[in-house]
């Protein structure tokens, strides 16, 4: 009789182990679908980055082709620089006039900017302190890209606080490329796109990863019970 009871007391005497069977197999369970549902979250984030760059750049690509199909459909000639320094398509006089650019700005909330050579002549991007950035010029590389007369699309580039930016290059009739249209747009629109789809990716992995674990909590408890039983069958 003492011998039963001091088993007894030995055994209300252990502590219950932290790392139960059910513990582990909950453990063994979800660490693979949180470390798939993590790479699902960075995966998915780039390829929306990558995704959304590509849409961005056919956007700019549409605005900065309307707007040189706009000055040929309106102005006929070749683009020249008369000896007053004023930038003239055929006989018409583009120097200054902003209203095809600014129209686009407001509809489209892109900006725009006509160069002649490698200087803005006109545009829609201005300076922090205020008042538009006309005559300011491109780096030289990115112009000489310009000159090979293929749409050219940048990133980071941060001028006047626009990362964005697609040259569309016009040509004379000779075949030489006097200047571009420039159409740019913020980096912070794209982060915003990204940061909301990439929230929405996050929700939807927890709430797989929440229903799972209560799935395989409820069939672990279960496997053990019956292990429990099994085993104080065979003592």
């Amino acid at each position: 009789m003492k011998k039963t009871e001091n088993k007894k007391t030995e055994v209300k005497g252990k502590k219950k182990p932290f790392f139960t069977i059910s513990k582990k197999i909950l453990a063994l369970s979800l660490l693979p679908m949180i470390i798939v549902c993590a790479l699902v979250a960075t995966v998915g984030a780039k390829a929306l980055e990558t995704g959304i760059e590509k849409q961005i750049e056919q956007s700019l690509q549409i605005v900065g082709v309307s707007v040189d199909e706009t000055y040929t459909n309106l102005y006929e000639g070749d683009y020249t620089r008369d000896k007053g320094g004023k930038v003239r398509k055929g006989g018409t006089s583009i120097s200054g006039e902003t209203q095809l650019i600014d129209g686009l700005q407001e509809k489209t909330g892109f900006q725009v900017s006509f160069l002649y050579g490698n200087m803005r002549l006109i545009t829609t991007l201005t300076k922090p302190e205020g008042g538009r950035i006309n005559g300011t010029a491109l780096e030289d590389d990115v112009y000489a890209q310009i000159q090979t007369g293929e749409a050219l699309f940048l990133t980071d580039c941060n001028i006047s606080e626009v990362d964005y930016y697609v040259y569309q290059p016009l040509i004379n009739s000779d075949g030489s490329v006097i200047g571009a249209i420039e159409v740019a747009t913020p980096m912070q629109n794209v982060k915003d796109t990204i940061s909301m789809q990439v929230k929405d990716i996050i929700l939807i992995a927890v709430a797989c990863v929440l229903v799972a674990a209560t799935l395989v909590s409820v069939l672990s408890r279960s496997m053990v019970k019956t292990m429990k039983k099994t085993k104080h069958f065979l003592g």
